[in-house]
């Protein structure tokens, strides 16, 4: 995913480089000027002559689309919202540098066309996989990939990649997120227009009283000072800034690529690898793949046992933040929505639905086991 920083509101769900599943939209086709820039750049950039595109659905703030060439290599094109948080750039600028890096399991950052607000990369075949679907084998190797990424430290050229969006420094930063989340929740549950089940759920979770255990237990015993203490900028590290099950692709070998660099830069790593087990694209992830890829990403990063504990704090915040933010899915704009897009769309059923899903969070966010690392890792 991902979440914001501190003072900025989330954005709507960001899209993938490729989900590779053709539009229907007609109107998604590349504007005449772009089209013509792309095709001259594709053949002077890389030697390839663009013989045609193809709209790919799953995007809702960006246009991808799928570029046959003469040549028979696929290419994907992303043409970008431009809004302030400068998703080109930022993923463009992360991905050319992670390739010049040598780091595999990321899409190739090949060029672009800043003026014209698209960049063209590398096409990564497969398909979206269900959390569940995803084997302990699976999990270890992008538990390595995660290990490979932090291996990379913010020097030389590198380091002049900015923080993540959704960048966190310090457990105190992580606090004020959930205190923003609520406020968030709240403010959607009090407005005047807000359906009687939506106050009703807001009533029965009594989120505000429940998290705020749940971050009492989980900092008790933390000074004041390092609470607010930031993790040193020699100690941050590259995040995808969306880092879970939903932006990958598993090809017919297995093989992942991490798609969705838009709100990368610097982070926390812990924020990477124990955001990917707590993420909400995660949901269904085995408890198996889960402890795979922990492990894996501790012994090749090797954690020391003061890090894990790190670690495991600010993942039992990540899941706290998680459960208000997704109570916040009953926002009346984001209900507005559902019954424009969605036929028949049953207003009650979806709000009894997000009641499930915050329930299911806080009793994972109350065991706090689906967030430690395995014993003896």
């Amino acid at each position: 995913m991902g979440r914001p920083a501190p003072g900025r509101g989330r954005q709507p769900r960001r899209c993938r480089l490729s989900a590779f599943v053709p539009s229907e939209n007609s109107a998604a086709e590349l504007p005449p000027e772009l089209a013509a820039d792309l095709t001259r750049q594709t053949q002077t950039a890389l030697g390839l002559a663009v013989t045609g595109w193809q709209a790919l659905a799953g995007g809702t703030n960006n246009r991808i689309f799928r570029l046959q060439t003469a040549q028979g290599t696929p290419l994907i094109a992303k043409l970008y919202h431009r809004d302030q948080w400068s998703r080109q750039k930022r993923e463009f600028g992360t991905l050319f540098a992670l390739r010049g890096r040598g780091l595999a399991g990321v899409p190739a950052a090949l060029f672009h066309g800043e003026g014209l607000g698209y960049a063209v990369y590398s096409f990564a075949p497969g398909t979206v996989p269900r959390p569940a679907q995803l084997t302990p084998d699976q999990m270890r190797r992008l538990g390595a990939f995660a290990a490979a990424l932090h291996r990379i430290e913010p020097e030389g050229e590198i380091a002049a990649l900015p923080p993540a969006i959704s960048a966190t420094f310090s457990t105190g930063q992580q606090m004020r997120r959930i205190e923003e989340r609520l406020d968030a929740f709240e403010r959607v549950a009090g407005v005047p227009n807000a359906p009687a089940t939506v106050r009703h759920l807001a009533a029965e979770l009594g989120l505000r009283e429940r998290l705020g255990r749940l971050v009492e237990k989980v900092t008790a015993g933390i000074d004041p000072a390092d609470r607010e203490r930031e993790l040193p900028a020699a100690a941050r590290r590259l995040s995808s800034g969306d880092f879970g099950a939903h932006n990958l692709l598993v090809d017919d070998q297995g093989a992942i690529t991490v798609n969705d660099w838009e709100w990368s830069g610097w982070d926390d790593p812990a924020q990477l690898a124990m955001g990917f087990v707590a993420h909400a694209g995660s949901e269904g992830l085995s408890a198996e793949a889960a402890a795979a890829f922990l492990d894996a990403y501790a012994a090749r990063a090797d954690l020391s046992a003061a890090e894990m504990a790190r670690f495991e704090r600010a993942a039992a915040l990540i899941a706290i933040e998680w459960a208000a933010t997704i109570a916040g899915a009953v926002a009346p704009e984001a209900l507005a929505a559902r019954r424009f897009a969605v036929s028949g769309f049953d207003e009650d059923a979806f709000v009894a639905g997000i009641g499930e899903l915050v329930r299911r969070r806080l009793a994972r966010a109350s065991s706090g086991m689906d967030y430690r690392f395995p014993r003896g890792a």
